[in-house]
């Protein structure tokens, strides 16, 4: 029996039944993400020492195939880390833009009770030792700037060595070692450092 006409249209136009596959993808992406936290984690246990492909699998519970499937070798891990490390310190970065000197001061201490991992792995990765260069002389100009903005007069040189102290204080990297030997936490050192340099500033401007 020949199909009618009408059943001829129908066909046509009948709709394809799309797949759903919204679950698939976030599994997938959990998995991405897992296997980059967890090669933060190794990174700062191992303190930066070599991590093969497959101890990171195992850490992170996969096979080495899942892992290789998401990344096929240790340089397109390694760029994926930077990506995602970089992301980090980007965000951190935009908060000295709309805070003031002595509040950036406590907060840049705060921020590592929250981040203490991805900081750590950053300074253990080759491109964080690189790139950490670079990312404080940014800093220092900004922190200058905001400084200037406060102290508009011009500085005698003693002045000048008490305004980069204040820098040096915000921007060095001492969070780790300051915790080892007073056994506080981010928060209350970043307490002290906004009283610290709340007290320089206005004796750079007396």
């Amino acid at each position: 029996m020949k199909r009618t006409k009408a059943a001829k249209i129908a066909k046509k136009t009948k709709k394809t039944r799309k797949y759903d596959n919204s679950s698939r993808l976030e599994k997938s992406n959990g998995n991405r993400q897992k296997i980059i936290e967890n090669y933060v984690d190794l990174l700062v246990e191992k303190r930066g020492e070599e991590i093969s492909l497959e101890e990171l699998a195992e850490r992170a519970g996969l096979s080495t195939r899942t892992l290789f499937r998401f990344f096929g070798d240790k340089k397109s891990l390694t760029t994926e880390l930077e990506t995602y490390l970089e992301t980090y310190v980007t965000s951190v970065a935009g908060n000295l833009q709309i805070m003031t000197v002595e509040d950036f001061a406590e907060f840049a201490f705060q921020v590592f009770d929250k981040y203490e991992s991805l900081i750590l792995a950053y300074l253990y990765t080759n491109f964080g030792q690189l790139s950490r260069v670079v990312f404080r002389r940014k800093f220092n100009s900004l922190l200058m700037e905001k400084i200037r903005a406060q102290i508009p007069q011009v500085q005698t040189k003693e002045e000048q060595h008490r305004i980069y102290l204040i820098i040096t204080l915000i921007n060095a990297n001492l969070w780790s070692d300051l915790r080892n030997v007073y056994n506080q936490t981010g928060a209350e050192m970043g307490k002290s450092m906004k009283w610290a340099v709340g007290t320089l500033l206005k004796n750079v401007n007396s």
